[in-house]
C-alpha cells in the first residue's frame, strides 16, 4: 500500500524488476510489516509459500518490482501475469502485493514506482492491470484513481 500524506520527500529511489528467489531474506521484514498493517485475520500466521512464488516465477508469470534508496529495499510490487479465462487473448496482470515502508510514504515514491511497473508490464505485452485496495487503507485507491484506474469489483471475505 502506498499512501499520499503530503509532499515531504523526493528521495532518489531506484526501481527495478528483481527475482523473488533472490529477495526472500531481504523482503521478509517488509512482508511482516505489510501483514501487520493490513491483515484482516491476524490469527492466520504470515507464512508465504515460497515454493509457489518461485514456481510461478519459473513459469515466467510472476513479476516483482522493487524500490530502493541507497540500496535498501523500501517497497515492492508483485504481480501475477495471466491470459484471462474470459478473454483468452487478453494478457493481464493481477496485483498480489503492493507496499511502501511507512517512512517513505507521503512523497512521490508510490507514483514513481507505478510509472516503472506500468511501463514494464506494457513492455511485456500486458493489456490490463488490476490492483486490489484494502478499504481500511484507501490512499492507494486514490492514487490508482488519479492514474486512470477504475473500480472494477469489491471483494468480500468470510471465515468458513
Amino acid at each position: 500500500m502506498c499512501a499520499v500524506l503530503k509532499e515531504r520527500i523526493a528521495p532518489q529511489a531506484v526501481f527495478a524488476g528483481e527475482r523473488a528467489h533472490d529477495l526472500w531474506p531481504e523482503i521478509s521484514p517488509l512482508f511482516r510489516e505489510h501483514w501487520e498493517e493490513v491483515s484482516m485475520f491476524k490469527d492466520i500466521p504470515l507464512d508465504p509459500c515460497v515454493k509457489t512464488y518461485e514456481a510461478i516465477e519459473e513459469s515466467g508469470m510472476l513479476r516483482v518490482y522493487t524500490a530502493r534508496i541507497d540500496g535498501v529495499l523500501i517497497g515492492y510490487v508483485a504481480v501475477i501475469l495471466h491470459f484471462s479465462i474470459h478473454s483468452q487473448n487478453s494478457f493481464q496482470a493481477r496485483g498480489d502485493v503492493v507496499f511502501i515502508s511507512k517512512q517513505y510514504r507521503g512523497g512521490n515514491v508510490c507514483s514513481m514506482m507505478l510509472d516503472y511497473v506500468e511501463k514494464s508490464l506494457k513492455d511485456d505485452g500486458v493489456y490490463l492491470a488490476h490492483f486490489h485496495v484494502n478499504p481500511d487503507h484507501p490512499a492507494f485507491g486514490r492514487i490508482l484513481a488519479s492514474r486512470g484506474y477504475a473500480r472494477s469489483e469489491i471483494v468480500y471475505a468470510r471465515r468458513l
